[in-house]
């Protein structure tokens, strides 16, 4: 992993369509919030949902809303 600041990756990934960068922040943040995801999931949900696929499903939408330019990154 380089030591590119995540909000540097972020605008390359933007401005840049470099999907090295996207991939990079990705595998930076997804153990600890897969981590998180299992702590905040509930029994019931944790069951049928698996943790990976909340965070991925989180993550996809972040990075759509950043390129539609509906988050606004400074």
């Amino acid at each position: 992993m380089s030591e590119t600041p995540s909000l540097q990756l972020l605008v390359q990934w933007r401005d840049e369509a470099d999907q090295d960068a996207a991939q990079e922040l990705f595998y930076r943040y997804a153990d600890r919030l897969v981590a998180l995801a299992r702590t905040r999931l509930p029994a019931r949900m944790a069951r049928r949902v698996d943790a990976g696929d909340v965070v991925q499903s989180a993550c996809r939408t972040f990075f759509v809303r950043v390129r539609d330019g509906r988050l606004d990154i400074r």
